[in-house]
């Protein structure tokens, strides 16, 4: 009879789910690096111990997005920023889905010591990475949900079911 450890894929997985495997069993470690092998990245890191640098890639992207949509309020006295909360984040067709809350913009302390808003945005986004090679996180897509009447119906397509209760105004 063999014994086999399986992982549904359906949204059940949570940070270090097997860690405890692999520290107390040897033959649960070396399944992990073979799918470290096969996979081309590791699955262990992102798993285990990559909390921190997924934050660290979610604040990056959202800075680009602040530049993006508000470079036309960038002067010398303005500064980008962030503030986002992780609800979620699961591995999905071998790519990293994030669903966040976020708050981004840029703001300005121009004549005044306490920041005046230029331009910002918040609202629920999933952020999609792709694990490069060298184990450093790659945006590939960012998802949001639709303005106006659609915006129920867009957030669905994008948040999963039991997080629609923690986005929903």
């Amino acid at each position: 009879m063999k014994t086999a450890f399986m992982f549904s894929g359906q949204g059940a997985q949570y940070k270090g789910m097997g860690k405890e495997l692999c520290e107390n069993f040897k033959c649960a470690e070396e399944i992990f690096d073979r799918a470290d092998n096969a996979l081309g990245f590791s699955i262990k890191e992102i798993c285990f111990d990559d909390e921190e640098k997924l934050n660290n890639a979610i604040k990056r992207e959202l800075i680009k997005l602040a530049e993006k949509e508000y470079s036309s309020n960038k002067t010398s006295s303005n500064t980008f920023s962030e503030g986002h909360i992780v609800l979620r984040s699961e591995i999905k067709d071998n790519k990293i889905y994030s669903y966040i809350l976020a708050e981004y913009g840029v703001y300005s302390t121009q004549n005044t010591t306490v920041p005046q808003t230029e331009g910002s945005a918040s609202g629920p986004l999933t952020l999609v990475f792709e694990v490069s090679s060298s184990n450093e996180y790659d945006l590939i897509e960012i998802k949001q949900p639709q303005d106006g009447e659609n915006y129920g119906n867009s957030l669905k397509s994008i948040f999963p079911e039991d997080l629609l209760s923690a986005v929903k105004d």
